[in-house]
């Protein structure tokens, strides 16, 4: 991956002028516990979010975007999508995975 010397991580890429837009799927993995009188859900699910950085130059990437994993020093180098998740309880512990793969 190259980044430009000029890049800014803290600033999202534009396209044509305009914020890029991030496209957001959720994949439920499995309803953990359902509480109907407290009117909560417990989910593990898996959010994948997908934009275009037109600031990034890829080298030699893969045709299986699975095979083009971002490694950590690069991840911490490039602007990502801040993913806030609300309604959820206080007491609760969120574990995150981040994996980046390059399309």
């Amino acid at each position: 991956m190259i980044v430009n010397t000029k890049y800014q991580r803290h600033l999202p890429p534009f396209t044509k002028g305009k914020k890029v837009l991030v496209d957001l799927h959720v994949e439920v993995q499995s309803i953990l516990n359902i509480m109907e009188v407290d009117s909560l859900i417990q989910l593990q699910y898996k959010l994948k979010l997908k934009w275009r950085d037109s600031r990034l130059t890829f080298r030699n990437l893969r045709e299986n975007a699975y095979m083009n994993s971002l490694g950590h020093r690069d991840v911490h180098r490039i602007w990502l999508p801040r993913v806030v998740v609300l309604s959820t309880p206080k007491k609760a512990i969120s574990e995150v995975r981040l994996k980046l793969n390059v399309v």
